[in-house]
């Protein structure tokens, strides 16, 4: 009778925890590699042609150029809306009087203090300006296209930045990524 009881046991442990351990098992961390490649493909199927398209992220310049914009907006409404409230209160408080003259006091504290931290936000942006200098990347070589004769194959390419090459160039340059077909 034990050895039956422990052989149910057995089998109501295997049937319940086999299944949990199996999708365990298939539901595990993948590695880096496989997680990337799969959220890849997520972003951007294979083409035909074996190739993908990847998106790339917009510049730092142009995006905090974007937020200062949506701020400056921003900005704006907020003052526009204040310039509204303390005109709709003057009015109520010249037609009404009584304590819409304290609304009215509100509203034009509440402008007040609201250009003067415009103001100020505008001044930490100059002095920020004033002392910050944003080290240079050096440049990189300057690659130009010079023509070849008619009859050589392909581009010659020249860097500019190399006194041996500009030497040994020919006379004619164009900017790399231009051709000119003779």
């Amino acid at each position: 009778m034990t050895l039956v009881f422990l052989a149910l046991l057995g089998a109501a442990w295997v049937v319940v925890f086999l299944p949990a351990a199996l999708r365990a098992h298939h539901q595990a961390p993948l590695s880096s590699a496989e997680r990337f490649r799969r959220r890849l493909e997520l972003m951007a199927p294979r083409h035909a042609g074996g190739g993908r398209w990847v998106v790339m992220p917009e510049h730092p310049d142009r995006l905090a150029y974007s937020a200062f914009r949506r701020a400056q907006r921003r900005r704006t409404r907020i003052l526009q809306f204040l310039l509204a409230c303390v005109v709709a209160s003057l009015g109520g408080a010249l037609y009404a009087g009584g304590p819409l003259w304290e609304v009215q006091i509100a509203f034009d504290a509440s402008l007040a203090l609201y250009v003067v931290l415009l103001l100020e936000a505008k001044r930490r942006r100059r002095e920020h300006n004033d002392k910050v200098r944003h080290l240079r990347t050096p440049p990189a070589p300057v690659m130009q296209t010079a023509r070849r004769a008619v009859g050589d194959e392909g581009p010659l390419l020249v860097d500019m930045a190399d006194p041996d090459d500009v030497a040994d160039a020919p006379e004619f340059f164009e900017p790399a990524g231009r051709s000119h077909r003779a």
